[in-house]
């Protein structure tokens, strides 16, 4: 929000508002992630009671019986009440023959996300299988460990500047070359700066068989295709 309102109504520092936003957000992230992982379970039941989640539930089956919906959309995640509404959901009878689940967030993290029974058969949104294997390999044989999830932001902010000096853009910093519509590879795929100070990402589709991650349709090499 803060990198929005400052590229408002100024196209050229929509780009700088982007990195504002970056690094902001990233800021917040790194905060985030130190808290729950220094007290995960504290964290956890301050967003997610599992009383809420209970009575969730049978609104939820009403909500779907009375509309005729044949799809759910799961907009929460592995650390916080995903877990609990892939055990109650089908126990009360929405079941993903009949209800295809749909997720926001990454179902395969962490692994034994991958056993829940609501999550079999269900599609989620998932990073460029191809480019962050790439990155993670070259990060290990650098460092001898796995990277951090928020290295990548490091590395994609990087990466779009380097391109751009690389390509002999004298105008690397600006806006106008930073919000480029071709984008940029970063380390979980393709991505591209918004005027707006947003930034979208090519994503693949994904689904869980018999507790194992099967890409459905892999991520965009690129943002020339249809939709872009």
């Amino acid at each position: 929000l803060h990198g929005q309102a400052l590229g408002r109504g100024d196209p050229e520092g929509a780009g700088l508002a982007g990195w504002t936003a970056l690094l902001v957000g990233g800021g917040f992230m790194s905060c985030g992630a130190l808290a729950f992982w220094l007290f995960p379970e504290t964290i956890v039941r301050a967003f997610t009671s599992e009383e809420s989640v209970v009575a969730a539930v049978p609104r939820v089956k009403a909500a779907i019986e009375g509309s005729g919906a044949n799809a759910l959309f799961l907009t929460t995640s592995s650390a916080s009440a995903l877990p609990l509404f892939a055990e109650l959901l089908p126990e009360a009878g929405i079941q993903s023959a009949t209800t295809q689940y749909l997720g926001l967030t990454r179902w395969d993290i962490p692994q034994q996300t991958l056993a829940l029974p609501g999550v079999q058969g269900g599609w989620f949104a998932l990073p460029d299988t191809t480019a962050t294997g790439a990155f993670s390999n070259r990060y290990k044989a650098a460092y001898g460990s796995e990277p951090h999830p928020l290295a990548g932001l490091a590395f994609d902010g990087i990466a779009a500047i380097g391109s751009l000096v690389k390509g002999g853009k004298s105008n690397a910093l600006t806006g106008a070359a930073l919000t480029q519509g071709a984008g940029f590879q970063g380390a979980s795929g393709i991505f591209r700066l918004r005027r707006d100070g947003t930034n979208e990402r090519a994503l693949s589709v994904a689904t869980i068989r018999n507790s194992r991650v099967v890409v459905l349709d892999p991520a965009p090499r690129g943002f020339g295709g249809a939709g872009f």
